[in-house]
């Protein structure tokens, strides 16, 4: 083998180097993400109705229900609608680990509209949880 010429490396360079990039992975720490509801983590949102994206015609009515879970306590829940008039103020859940919510959205546009549903929670030390969405297509 050439010793660094040409783009060679001698066999003991590459022996050593070998070792050294499986000595480096080997004590490397690896980054961990938290998964779930738990400390410094947002709450975690749960949307049940509707399980998934709908369709619906203009004038129906759709139930929107889930729960919001935070081990440090719940402080607020936020909605968000685009696509419609419907505005739909926060809940305050006074730091309850577990909050359920419920209520009817009434589905108002034309054919081929899109309204979006957003939720949220923040904790009680105002970490933000994940959006949660739902598209409801209008026919």
């Amino acid at each position: 083998m050439n010793s660094g010429r040409n783009g060679w490396i001698s066999g003991a360079t590459t022996g050593t180097l070998a070792v050294l990039l499986l000595c480096g992975c080997s004590e490397r720490e690896r980054p961990t993400f938290p998964t779930g509801s738990g400390i410094g983590v947002g709450p975690e949102v749960t949307v049940t109705d509707p399980i998934a994206d709908t369709t619906l015609t203009s004038g129906a009515t759709l139930l929107i229900g889930g729960t919001v879970v935070d081990e440090e306590g719940v402080d607020t829940v936020f909605f968000s609608t685009v696509g419609t008039q419907s505005e739909l103020p926060p809940l305050g859940a006074g730091g309850a680990t577990r909050v359920r919510f419920s209520f009817p959205l009434e589905v108002t546009g034309t054919p081929g509209d899109t309204i979006i549903f957003i939720v949220y929670g923040a904790n009680v030390n105002h970490v933000r949880g994940d959006l949660v969405r739902r598209l409801i297509a209008i026919r």
